[in-house]
């Protein structure tokens, strides 16, 4: 099983978000659950205002749409409703794609 996880907080950050899913995918390993990510890193991104530790991706929903589609995922799991998880949550119910979202 392949589950795209879609989230604005990644690494380097160091905060729960990221620790919980670090944690995440080591635990799915035994049961043959592959996690894909899609994350800041994969785009430009700028500093949060308040907190410049937290990138926000710079990117389109196009684009976001594309990366939804490539990583050919079994489920979607938004797990932070930032810039990204905003646009794949968009993508999604445009296309009638299941999908799971949490609050952190």
């Amino acid at each position: 099983m392949r589950i795209l996880m879609v989230t604005d907080a990644w690494q380097p950050q160091v905060n729960g978000v990221v620790h919980t899913l670090e944690r995440l995918t080591e635990a799915l390993k035994p049961f043959d659950v592959e996690l894909d990510f899609l994350t800041p890193n994969l785009f430009r991104t700028l500093p949060m205002p308040t907190y410049p530790d937290i990138r926000l991706a710079l990117t389109t929903p196009g684009h976001v749409a594309r990366r939804i589609d490539a990583a050919k995922a079994d489920h979607i799991h938004i797990v932070t409703e930032g810039p990204l998880g905003i646009m794949a949550r968009r993508y999604c119910r445009k296309a009638s794609r299941p999908f799971t979202t949490s609050y952190h």
